[in-house]
């Protein structure tokens, strides 16, 4: 393992960099539309970005990367032409043929995808600068913290919905959100990450606690997300359902209770309102929270279907429902908290992504899934 004085000091040499005017050289390992969106953004600031992508790099390479950004009034799309090649390999040896090495390594694929990639990094571990984890879940940095240690990374949250459009381009979907920042060691090195993304446009703020950044964006990520992709079902249809919104109640309850038995904070992150959320979930009734949970939800995923539900429609036989629900789970059995529903999501949608249960049973039927959590409980 790398010295971690060494780390921290080289990254804090190019972020003086940086602030001076200079570029830094940046890698995007996993670039789909999250890693494609900061990284172009970084690329416009002028620093010098490789991304790294399994599919998409020849387009890349011909055309460049574009990125629209329709609800900016005052701000047109952003157009650059950065290197994309397909292997971490590949970039590593580009970087030595351009004779540079690089500042920082963007981690934005997939949760699940995080183990195999750190796989790849392994061989390059005594020369890894400091590395940005941007995955959504609780846990979800553990393979890179056993690679690198908690002081030789920082963990992102991006709250901007980016999405593709029929031409690859990337779409910013969401004005006024923005990108989070906290380091797992307790330091304050997150702020020379804050620093360098603020100069690149993008909203940026630091969080003093890494587990209330993970567990706060894990709490809304999960509103509406494991029941939509479970019955193939737009959230904001799902809630209309009486039976369902109490199930989902039930979810949101039982994150909350964990966090609360760990001692977690809960934060309202850029145009997220976690905490917000907690208040509503505590002290309202029914007849108040239900069209209020309601209408966030419809207006948060708007006519998108859910993350979970993409990755079930795409194929995926992985979910990211492991670092969410299933992660609330295995915590709550760690501090004594029972979470019949999240455990009763995780384990379901994991079975219809495996193959175990048959998806077109509960596709278009949030009667189907009711009746397998009241069989569960």
């Amino acid at each position: 393992m790398p010295n971690p004085i060494y780390r921290v000091s080289c990254f804090n040499r190019a972020i003086n960099r940086s602030q001076a005017g200079a570029t830094m050289n940046i890698l995007v390992f996993g670039a789909g539309a999250v890693g494609r969106y900061l990284g172009g953004n970084l690329a416009q600031a002028g620093h010098q970005v490789v991304l790294v992508t399994r599919s998409g790099a020849k387009h890349i390479n011909e055309n460049g990367l574009t990125i629209h950004r329709p609800n900016r009034h005052d701000a047109g799309p952003i157009a650059v032409k950065p290197a994309a090649l397909t292997s971490f390999s590949a970039a590593m040896g580009f970087a030595v043929e351009q004779g540079f090495t690089f500042d920082a390594i963007l981690l934005a694929m997939k949760s699940y995808d995080v183990a195999a990639a750190v796989a790849e990094m392994e061989k390059y571990s005594d020369n890894l600068p400091e590395i940005i984890t941007m995955q959504n879940g609780i846990d979800a940095e553990k393979p890179v913290v056993e690679l690198v240690g908690k002081s030789g990374l920082t963990a992102g949250s991006l709250t901007t919905p980016v999405s593709f459009d029929r031409n690859d381009d990337i779409v910013e979907e969401r004005a006024n959100r923005g990108v989070a920042f906290a380091s797992p060691d307790g330091s304050d090195r997150y702020l020379e990450i804050v620093e360098l993304f603020q100069s690149a446009g993008i909203e940026a703020l630091g969080v003093a606690d890494y587990e209330s950044l993970k567990w706060s964006k894990a709490l809304v990520n999960m509103v509406g997300n494991a029941t939509s992709a479970i019955t193939n079902t737009r959230p904001g249809e799902l809630y209309a359902n009486r039976a369902i919104y109490k199930i989902e109640k039930q979810m949101l309850q039982e994150v909350v209770a964990v966090m609360r038995a760990k001692g977690i904070e809960i934060i309202n992150l850029p145009g997220s309102s976690s905490k917000t959320l907690a208040t509503v979930l505590k002290w309202l009734p029914d007849f108040l929270l239900k069209p209020i949970l309601t209408r966030q939800v419809s207006r948060g995923r708007g006519d998108k279907m859910p993350s979970f539900n993409l990755d079930l429609a795409g194929g995926k036989s992985k979910s990211e429902v492991v670092f969410h629900n299933g992660a609330v789970a295995q915590h709550g059995a760690d501090v004594g908290v029972k979470t019949p529903a999240n455990q009763m999501l995780s384990d379901l949608l994991i079975a219809i992504a495996s193959g175990e249960q048959d998806w077109e049973k509960f596709k278009g039927s949030p009667q189907a899934l009711i009746d397998y959590f009241k069989s569960q409980i």
